[in-house]
């Protein structure tokens, strides 16, 4: 049986506020090591797009409108300005 099949089966047998314990103890832990927890959903998306957003070269990000970012719709859907 490996380690994580006996984990498993330990907690299983846990009562429920000990498997909390256990829990927080484990985050606590993964966090106290610099590792952070994976990111999901949008905040995983947000941190993607922040990160190509950072590693973008400037000559590209020039080409973007001064107004882009206030006039997103008339950029993606062609509505007209306000």
């Amino acid at each position: 049986m490996s380690v994580k099949e006996r984990l498993r089966q330990l907690v299983e047998e846990l009562p429920e506020n000990e498997a909390e314990e256990l829990y927080e103890g484990l985050l606590a832990k993964r966090n106290a090591s610099g590792e952070a927890p994976p990111l999901t959903g949008l905040a995983a998306l947000d941190a993607a797009l922040d990160e190509m957003a950072h590693n973008a070269p400037e000559e590209e990000l020039a080409r973007f409108p001064a107004d882009f970012s206030e006039q997103l719709d008339h950029y993606i859907y062609g509505t007209k300005k306000r």
